[in-house]
């Protein structure tokens, strides 16, 4: 059993198996180191289930909530360290370029991440490996990076900002837009040992 950790935006819980697939998401006020462990052991005990049975936990890096992510790490490491369960990481510039992949998508990708308002996180890859630091832009003042010879990756939430403030028309040929779902999750567990073991989170400074 694989065990999917999401804890960018909101609480997110993966669980797929060779024939099931569990997914819950949780918005709660509380803090979350006090729900973390209650509400993986209820996804467990769907699946009936203990942590021991867990092949790999996959755990998303960011960028998004720093206090999120680092709970969801700490979560993965104390398994790993008493059961000697697989952690692996991956950021959700990486996952959108492994999709992106697939796609057969032009080699040379800027990755768009949905921050707030018109402010995205960013980050450039060619093939598989990044070739810049990730950061975030504005869109405003950054309008150009729509017309390079690049492909631009976006996740969906983009797309509804850019319709909101009538920015559609900017979007050309070379944009895909691509839905992050945890559908797409199943890919991970074929590509793991490509993605790191040593899981830490994204840091992204702001300029804004």
């Amino acid at each position: 059993m694989f065990l999917f950790l999401d804890f960018t935006t909101e609480m997110s819980l993966t669980l797929i198996g060779r024939h099931s697939f569990l997914s819950k998401k949780i918005k709660s006020n509380k803090n979350i180191s006090e729900i973390l462990v209650i509400e993986i052991e209820k996804i467990l005990n769907k699946a009936k289930i203990n942590t021991k049975k867990l092949d790999t936990i996959f755990v998303i890096t960011g960028p998004g909530s720093f206090t999120g992510i680092r709970s969801a790490l700490t979560f993965a490491k104390t398994i790993q360290l008493t059961n000697n369960t697989d952690v692996r990481g991956i950021s959700k510039f990486e996952y959108l370029n492994l999709i992106a992949n697939d796609k057969n998508l032009f080699d040379l990708r800027t990755i768009l991440i949905f921050h707030r308002k018109m402010q995205f996180f960013s980050q450039n890859f060619r093939d598989n490996l990044p070739i810049s630091k990730p950061k975030i832009i504005n869109f405003e003042e950054n309008k150009k990076i729509f017309i390079k010879r690049t492909s631009i990756i976006c996740d969906n939430n983009i797309l509804k900002s850019l319709v909101e403030k009538k920015y559609f028309e900017l979007v050309n040929q070379n944009i895909h837009f691509i839905d992050y779902s945890n559908e797409n999750l199943k890919m991970l567990i074929n590509k793991k040992d490509k993605l790191t073991n040593d899981p830490r989170p994204v840091y992204i400074s702001s300029n804004y």
